[in-house]
């Protein structure tokens, strides 16, 4: 998936601001409101992470074309 890291992004925002919104109210059990936020915090991590991976994937193919390391020309 070409723009997974977008969705994760979206989709920690959604919950992340869900569960701050259930934080603010009255009412409710806490426990319940800090899992929702951290499974937010989770899909961001999650967001960043494939991120970067990417990035440092691109840097490795760009160093491996540059210096001629490529595993086919073995």
């Amino acid at each position: 998936m070409r723009y997974a890291n977008i969705l994760y992004f979206v989709f920690s925002a959604f919950i992340i601001g869900f569960s701050v919104t259930m934080l603010a109210s009255p009412g409710g059990k806490l426990w319940q409101e800090l899992l929702i936020l951290l499974i937010g915090l989770y899909f961001l991590y999650r967001g960043y992470a494939l991120t970067v991976n990417r990035i440092r994937r691109r840097e490795r193919e760009r160093e491996r074309e540059n210096h001629g390391d490529d595993p086919s020309n073995a």
